[in-house]
């Protein structure tokens, strides 16, 4: 008997906080995906945050993240508390050897439900769904670090996640409880073409494109009016 073939990795779902022209938003990835817009559209926006979560090379930049990394640049509150940088990925598809390692950082996923079976109020049965597949969520948090004057930032396993009593050191903080990846586990390495004219470019006529960013799917993004600056178009 043939052995299944696996489907090969894949970013399912790009959560986005307080990064540079976003507030809040999100974007579902189904398939193949271009994202096609005019100047400010929010491309760029997007291939850099999944930069600062997966992204090997931005790992080592210091800082990792500065003042105009965030939303409308600013990096502290009223109060003069930090404003952080969230940036949330799931991962589809773990090769086999990494799914065993990491997973007990795993979640089971289904796209038919819209996402992870195991919240709160979900029914057992619901993990055992045909489309049901491990997720591994990560989370990258950057913000300024008064202590040290400078801005600091670092990608963690989002699941799961520790409690954390009221008097230990990070309580209460977006990082609290989560578990930072070993460098030798670092569970992927994404390559991203970032440079202007991949960024710019247009399909040549006759490519084939199995799918396309949905800009109703780019939800809740605040500044810019995303339908109207940044649209895709599918091919057959």
């Amino acid at each position: 008997m043939l052995k299944e073939e696996r489907k090969p990795l894949i970013v399912r779902q790009l959560l986005i906080e307080n990064f540079r022209g976003v507030k809040s938003g999100s974007i579902d990835f189904l398939g193949h995906t271009l994202l096609v817009g005019g100047n400010n559209a929010g491309k760029s926006t997007i291939c850099e945050a999944l930069e600062l979560v997966l992204g090997p090379e931005r790992a080592y930049r210091r800082p990792i993240v500065n003042e105009h990394d965030f939303h409308a640049g600013r990096y502290l509150d009223e109060d003069g508390n930090p404003v952080y940088i969230k940036i949330d990925v799931v991962l589809l598809h773990l090769p086999e050897e990494m799914e065993k390692k990491l997973f007990s950082k795993t979640r089971p996923w289904s796209d038919a439900k819209g996402g992870f079976v195991d919240e709160y109020g979900a029914e057992p049965e619901d993990a055992d769904g045909e489309d049901v597949v491990r997720a591994l969520p990560l989370t990258f948090i950057g913000y300024y670090e008064r202590k040290e004057d400078d801005f600091v930032g670092t990608t963690y396993f989002a699941h799961p996640v520790e409690e954390l009593g009221e008097d230990e050191e990070h309580y209460g903080k977006p990082f609290a409880g989560l578990f930072l990846p070993a460098r030798v586990e670092n569970p992927v390495r994404l390559h991203l073409f970032t440079h202007p004219a991949h960024r710019t470019s247009r399909p040549q006529p006759g490519t084939r494109l199995a799918a396309r960013y949905n800009p109703s799917a780019w939800r809740h993004r605040e500044g810019v009016d995303v339908g109207k600056h940044l649209e895709a178009t599918t091919r057959s």
